[in-house]
């Protein structure tokens, strides 16, 4: 599902975090949900603004789906030991 959107090229394999993007694997709910409305609202930017894209895009329950898939992924081992 959030890997259809593209979010691994920056998030990396396993949303674990990569060299454009934090991991987001296994964050708290309530934050991943936060963090894409301050994306959707402006409140938060990246440089490429390719978050702000993708958040203003997704309804309120798109963003919460979202964020409880994203709770529920355990980060990748390689990540997790480190």
């Amino acid at each position: 599902m959030i890997a259809a959107k593209g979010c691994a090229t920056c998030h990396g394999e396993g949303l674990a975090g990569g060299p454009l993007g934090p991991r987001l694997a296994g964050q708290g709910e309530g934050y991943l949900v936060d963090q894409l409305n301050a994306f959707k609202q402006g409140q938060r930017q990246d440089p490429t603004q390719a978050m702000n894209a993708m958040a203003s895009t997704l309804s309120a329950e798109e963003i919460r789906a979202a964020a409880h898939f994203l709770a529920g992924q355990a980060p990748a081992s390689s990540q997790a030991s480190q």
